[in-house]
């Protein structure tokens, strides 16, 4: 459970700070970008956050562990919150990628969860 916290928490301060480099400087590459959010939605389609949701939120797993409370909620925070930072970085990355990226671009818009 708090490897999945930390997992989530970690992925959003990267994406979070590779999204306000490219706010503030425009020219800066945006490769980084595509390859965090790449492997965010991929792995959304393939399970992702979905898995902690099955793991973590179901109601067994809240009774039998009702001591982990506090970490169940910081973790489904931690996954609206990518939600909105995936929203947020789409937009840039869309904003800013060459036509060489297009393709990749229109596939994460597609793998996009709303």
């Amino acid at each position: 459970m708090e490897n999945a916290v930390q997992s989530v928490c970690s992925k959003n301060n990267e994406l979070k700070e590779l999204v306000e480099t490219l706010t503030v400087d425009p020219s800066a590459r945006i490769d980084r970008l595509s390859m965090a959010l790449a492997g965010i939605l991929d792995a959304a389609v393939n399970g992702g956050t979905a898995k902690y949701q099955e793991a973590f939120f179901s109601p067994h797993y809240r009774m039998k562990n009702k001591d982990k409370k506090d970490l169940i909620a910081r973790l489904e925070r931690e996954i609206v919150e990518q939600f909105r930072i995936v929203g947020w970085a789409l937009t840039i990355h869309g904003e800013q990628c060459n036509e060489n990226l297009f393709g990749l671009h229109a596939h994460m818009e597609s793998t996009r969860i709303p």
